[in-house]
């Protein structure tokens, strides 16, 4: 992987992470990782209040800079959430094709 899809999907991590301490009231937080030949799969879920997405809703630009940071390298974002049933946020990432294939 190189450095800078490592950056770009640290930078995704750190900002879900953040968002859950400051916004959700979670008391539990689960981080799952697949690796397969194709892809990286991540799932971090936390049981806290949840949201509504509203289009000039701060937490919004947060979470659309997530999802086009993971456009960006090539994987996407999928972002799951209803108020009072905590959040569910999915990262996929395939793996960059080897030159010469």
């Amino acid at each position: 992987m190189s450095a800078d899809l490592r950056h770009n999907l640290f930078l995704v991590i750190k900002e879900i992470l953040h968002n859950i301490i400051k916004h959700s009231a979670a008391t539990e937080v689960r981080l799952r990782v697949a690796f397969t030949a194709a892809a990286l799969d991540l799932l971090i879920e936390d049981n806290g209040r949840g949201f509504e997405r509203g289009p000039d809703n701060a937490l919004a630009d947060g979470l659309r800079n997530m999802e086009q940071r993971m456009a960006d390298i090539g994987g996407r974002c999928g972002i799951e959430s209803r108020p009072g049933r905590g959040t569910q946020i999915r990262l996929h990432l395939p793996w960059p094709e080897k030159a010469g294939k």
